[in-house]
């Protein structure tokens, strides 16, 4: 189960275990974010995500935006998630085409 409302109170959300803010810029490099292990017993398992334009993530793995013609595979980037199953994972990669924020909330 995603831990997205608090037990007994549907439709409230539960506050992130974490969260993290990356400024992406038009043409930059990748911005990595290491997925923190510091939030109590256990490692997080589920990132959130919040924009204000378009992105490209990859986890594990720097984040290229992708030619036209790239084929899918386990390494290409993931277009504007809203979450991802992250456990195990150590870094969360970021890229725009675009001056962007990107806020990352974690969850166990």
């Amino acid at each position: 189960m995603i831990p997205m409302e608090l037990s007994g109170a549907p439709g409230i959300r539960k506050k992130a275990d974490s969260v993290a803010v990356a400024k992406l810029t038009a043409g930059g490099a990748a911005v990595a974010i290491t997925v923190p292990t510091d939030i109590g017993r256990d490692k997080p398992r589920y990132a959130f995500f919040s924009k204000t334009d378009d992105f490209w993530c990859n986890v594990d793995v720097t984040a290229v935006v992708p030619a036209a013609t790239s084929q899918a595979n386990s390494t290409n980037p993931v277009f504007n998630p809203q979450a991802l199953h992250i456990e195990g994972s150590t870094t969360i990669s970021l890229i725009s085409e675009f001056d962007c924020s990107v806020v990352v909330e974690f969850f166990r």
